[in-house]
């Protein structure tokens, strides 16, 4: 008997075909796996017949196979018929079909055991004679229960500095814009400041208090996070390109989901082209999914969807609105990347970024452009969650008591000023930390701040990576001691 598996389009970048002789020799009596190759065109009753002989002509076993085993699908069922007797004249008819790709990634991620993690990075600037260096440890990435209220999460976190009694070295706190974190985490930011707001997307940019002071575990918003509301306010309120939004997102779910598709996409741009799928949690996700499709050429991918896939045909205007939008988005996708990293400051970006991105608006605003709704959405939206910034460039800040302090910024902007900028900063205050005592300790407890929280995003992706789906009945505190391994191996 002979058993095929036959879930040929799963497999689009492997050929496991094995015609040694050795191989050969064990069909014979024994069962093995001839062939698992790519299946391209429909999955019509010929093709899967001609696939099938010419994987038996290869092996020169045409007549040596008695049975095929196979599901019960109308495709398969019509492609293997064979005669059992020719006194009765009676065929059985077996075959199988292929089944749908996503429905099995679906059971896969069903499967997986439903838990939540918390998890604590820590960040600080270690300082050696003359070289400081940004380093960065997981704390802990534990398992999370119960309801994700404010107060069950500012428990957690004082159970984890704690264990380690830094509780009094914890200068600032970095989290998302969730109205829980918002609540878990307060800290005076303004004088009339107020964190009982229910909606994730609060304005997150609050106006700075005169007599604002650093540290003393005060919570600022993920940078990055803030620019992607941002840019979800601007597609949010912009009516004119929903229909040019929709045929993108249903032309990258048709390359994802429909074999036929894939194959003469895969034909006209080549196997290594694809348009990623947008997802709400990625960020930049939407700006990339627009980005790989402009950088094909529009006339060649309208001839391809035209016959057999009209709806996802992209009109001339709706091209040139998906260019445009390009344009006005790719600086934010830039700021994103430019302030994800935690090797590097990131925190002296902040509001550089902000007043660039501001400008960038303002220059793309013009009576010709294709989408002026969205350009003053987003102007307007990084205005609101940014306001902190916009307000306290034109506010009077008040003298310092100390004159010391007053010379010190004196004379450091002079310094700035007249001399080249240093590539490192922290190579700067390492050269210059006895001339300016008062603002090298300044510096070094604000530049060791990651603008964004994906460093802790990086830790979860780490835990998807040990979390595989065969090893889906890992206990929590053996997931959570690993990931822990992990992502502090640099200090073993």
């Amino acid at each position: 008997m002979l058993a095929l598996p036959w879930r040929l389009p799963l497999l689009r970048n492997h050929d496991l075909r094995s015609k040694t002789r050795k191989f050969q020799q064990r069909i014979n009596g024994f069962p093995a796996h001839l062939d698992c190759r790519r299946f391209k065109g429909r999955h019509s009753a010929d093709n899967i017949v001609a696939a099938f002989d010419e994987i038996l002509e290869e092996y020169n076993i045409n007549d040596k196979v008695e049975f095929i085993i196979t599901d019960n699908a109308s495709n398969m069922k019509k492609a293997f018929k064979f005669v059992m007797a020719e006194e009765i004249n009676h065929s059985l008819q077996t075959d199988t079909s292929t089944s749908d790709q996503s429905q099995r990634v679906y059971q896969i991620q069903s499967d997986r055991t439903l838990r939540s993690y918390l998890g604590v990075t820590a960040h600080v600037c270690n300082s050696t004679a003359n070289e400081y260096t940004l380093k960065s440890f997981l704390l802990d990435c534990r398992r999370f229960k119960g309801r994700h209220s404010a107060d069950n999460i500012v428990a957690a976190f004082d159970e984890i500095l704690e264990e380690y009694n830094i509780n009094d070295k914890v200068e600032f706190i970095i989290t998302d814009n969730a109205s829980n974190m918002k609540k878990a985490f307060k800290f005076v930011m303004a004088e009339d400041h107020s964190d009982d707001s229910e909606d994730e997307e609060d304005m997150v940019g609050e106006p700075l208090d005169r007599n604002f002071t650093l540290g003393s575990r005060q919570r600022l918003s993920c940078f990055a996070h803030s620019l992607q509301l941002v840019v979800g306010d601007g597609l949010k309120e912009v009516k004119c390109l929903s229909q040019a939004m929709s045929k993108v997102s249903k032309l990258a779910t048709l390359l994802h989901s429909s074999t036929i598709f894939k194959d003469k996409f895969e034909a006209v741009f080549g196997n290594g082209k694809s348009i990623p799928v947008a997802t709400v949690t990625r960020w930049n996700s939407t700006f990339k999914q627009i980005k790989a499709i402009t950088e094909l050429d529009h006339t060649t991918l309208t001839e391809m969807c035209s016959p057999d896939f009209k709806n996802v045909v992209i009109t001339t205007r709706e091209w040139a609105q998906l260019r445009e939008l390009c344009l006005i988005l790719g600086p934010f996708a830039e700021a994103t990347e430019l302030t994800d990293g935690e090797k590097i400051i990131t925190i002296s970006m902040v509001v550089p970024t902000v007043l660039d991105l501001n400008t960038h608006l303002i220059q793309m605003d013009s009576p010709k452009s294709l989408c002026r709704p969205l350009i003053r959405a987003l102007r307007e939206s990084l205005q609101q969650r940014f306001s902190g910034i916009f307000i306290a460039l034109h506010m009077k800040h008040s003298t310092p008591t100390e004159a010391s302090i007053v010379t010190q910024v004196i004379k450091y902007f002079e310094h700035i000023q007249s001399s080249p900028i240093e590539e490192d900063p922290l190579m700067f205050w390492a050269h210059n930390k006895d001339k300016y005592p008062h603002l090298h300790t300044l510096a070094l407890k604000v530049l060791s701040v990651p603008a964004s929280s994906a460093p802790v995003e990086r830790v979860f992706s780490a835990g998807g990576l040990l979390m595989r789906p065969h090893r889906a009945s890992l206990g929590s505190k053996m997931l959570s001691s690993l990931i822990f391994l992990k992502c502090n191996n640099g200090l073993l």
